[in-house]
């Protein structure tokens, strides 16, 4: 700031007008990314404070779900539309619920991955 000052008093208003767009160009910069920072807190609702997000779908059962309220705090859910802590018995079966849902995933990508692989090599023997 002061060689933008020393700049005005010794007239050499060229240089100074530089130095003063390139702060300007700086605050500008972090203003900006401030803003969007909010912004997209307010979009998707991820404040610090906020105990759930909005997601805006989802398919769980072969359904799609619209619009569904999810807890961000480890260990809560929503249910009827209040944030309740999970018993120690339900965290442990939707844990094993996830560990099992990932075993499955992985065979189930793999059969696939082996059927394409002896459909191409098929394809590729009958000339096609």
């Amino acid at each position: 700031m002061s060689l933008l000052i020393e700049n005005i008093l010794s007239k050499n208003f060229v240089e100074a007008n530089t130095i003063f767009r390139e702060k300007m160009n700086m605050i500008c910069e972090q203003l900006i990314s401030e803003y969007k920072k909010i912004i997209t807190d307010e979009i998707y609702n991820l404040t610090e404070d906020s105990k759930f997000q909005i997601v805006k779908y989802r398919i769980r059962g072969n359904k799609v779900q619209k619009r569904v309220k999810v807890s961000t705090k480890k260990g809560y859910s929503i249910k009827n539309g209040r944030l309740v802590q999970l018993s120690a018995q339900e965290m442990i079966r939707r844990k094993m619920g996830a560990r099992s849902a990932r075993i499955k995933r992985r065979i189930h990508i793999m059969q696939a991955l082996k059927k394409r692989k002896f459909a191409l090599r098929k394809r590729r023997a009958l000339g096609l």
